[in-house]
């Protein structure tokens, strides 16, 4: 339309740059990066610690004494035994003991849930977008470790996520098409 100088085509060209002018006004979401961000997040999922799962350190080597027999055979016992038996405080009461097969699947379900929420990201579907996210983030809080630097940021980045609107309604582009198709039905006539 540029490269002709028809009068007729006057009307479709003022058609096109008012819709394309409202086309970059209307506000921009970046999926792209957003989805990224859910990736980072997904990929993370296997190195998050547990909210039952503590690292017991074993003796130092300190501790290990060069005393006789029966004093190394008394203080292996009593380590082995406090091995067995641990009495500690859970500050979440809550906070479930899981099995390897059970934290296996809770792990799957978490990426299931955020492989969902990456679809109505790419859907542009904001209802289930945000409870999908809200569910892992729930999730990330009961299940996982929250002093834990990876639990921390996956939390920040759903958090951050969730806040994001998604759902923009763009401009309705109808003067334009209206505007050819009544140039179409002039040259048509012709």
């Amino acid at each position: 339309l540029s490269r002709t100088d028809r009068p007729q085509l006057l009307n479709v060209r003022r058609a096109l740059t008012r819709d394309i002018e409202r086309l970059k006004a209307a506000p921009n979401v970046d999926i792209t990066g957003m989805t990224l961000k859910i990736d980072q997040v997904i990929a993370a999922v296997d190195g998050m610690p547990l909210a039952g799962d503590e690292r017991v350190p074993g003796p130092s080597r300190d501790e290990a004494r060069e005393d006789g027999f029966w004093s190394r055979l008394g203080s292996g016992l009593w380590e082995e035994l406090r091995q067995l038996v641990r009495i500690r405080n859970i500050e979440q009461p809550e906070a479930p003991l899981l099995t390897p097969t059970q934290s296996y699947f809770l792990r799957q379900n978490l990426r299931l849930r955020l492989l969902n929420a990456r679809l109505a990201l790419l859907e542009r579907n904001d209802s289930v977008l945000r409870a999908d996210l809200s569910s892992a983030n729930e999730w990330l809080n009961r299940y996982f470790d929250g002093r834990a630097k990876p639990v921390q940021n996956a939390a920040a980045t759903l958090k951050q996520l969730g806040a994001s609107p998604v759902a923009t309604e763009l401009p309705n582009i109808a003067e334009s098409l209206a505007a050819v198709r009544s140039f179409k039905l002039v040259r048509d006539k012709r």
